[in-house]
């Protein structure tokens, strides 16, 4: 989905390959964004999740949401429910999947889905100078935080990891985003040191956030190569 498909096109009797961009990450308005309510699939069972966010036709986010009024129903439920979807009902659904949310109309939490019920997490700005408050409701920081267009877009090119099977949507992505993006004028074929400087930054959120000591490194590498190449492409 970053990288594109390669389709085979004939041209003068011979074929060629050319990349087909499945998502624009480039250009936001090239892209189409559906949000639906209730979606019907039918595979292993019928089943009709709260809401699929469509991004060009492909299942990227899936929603699930609880209701507050029942004190028997707690935010888990909705983690559970999607995980029942996953592994159960309707596999396929989640092949393109990007990242779940569960939201009770007060709290929400985000995650991937390899994340554990523990590695859901919230989303506690709209804007990178917010104020954040203890006890602060998270649904609206949530949807409006991480559903404008151009910042999903953004996350997914940018902010998903893959660690050996585990794909990652981290607790620290939050402040890992204000940390690379305060970072987007440095010019990083003349600066050697903004590598190091920005080594240290990310390593003081992994550690901030616990993250696997044995995949730091990886991840550090990952973040940093993905921080030149989105500054080059601000330039280009």
């Amino acid at each position: 989905m970053l990288e594109g498909c390669q389709a085979p096109i004939n041209e003068n009797g011979e074929t060629r390959y050319k990349t087909i961009k499945i998502v624009d990450f480039n250009h936001i308005s090239n892209n189409t964004f559906k949000a639906i309510n209730r979606y019907t699939i039918i595979e292993h069972s019928e089943k009709r999740p709260d809401i699929i966010i469509f991004v060009n036709g492909l299942p990227l986010v899936v929603v699930e949401l609880k209701s507050t009024v029942r004190e028997d129903v707690k935010l888990i439920d909705g983690y559970h429910q999607l995980k029942g979807y996953q592994e159960v009902h309707i596999p396929t659904l989640f092949y393109y999947n990007q990242f779940m949310i569960v939201s009770d109309g007060v709290q929400a939490r985000a995650g991937t889905v390899t994340s554990s019920w523990s590695r859901f997490f919230e989303w506690k700005k709209i804007e990178a100078d917010d104020e954040v408050t203890k006890n602060m409701p998270t649904y609206k920081t949530l949807f409006y935080g991480m559903f404008r267009k151009e910042r999903l877009l953004d996350i997914i090119n940018n902010y998903l990891l893959w660690s050996d099977d585990s794909k990652i949507l981290s607790a620290y992505h939050q402040e890992l985003v204000e940390t690379v993006n305060k970072n987007m004028t440095i010019d990083w074929d003349i600066r050697k040191d903004a590598r190091a400087r920005m080594r240290i930054e990310i390593k003081k959120l992994l550690i901030k956030y616990n993250y696997p000591p044995n995949k730091s490194e990886k991840a550090i590498q990952t973040i940093i190569r993905q921080a030149e190449l989105k500054s080059k492409g601000m330039v280009e």
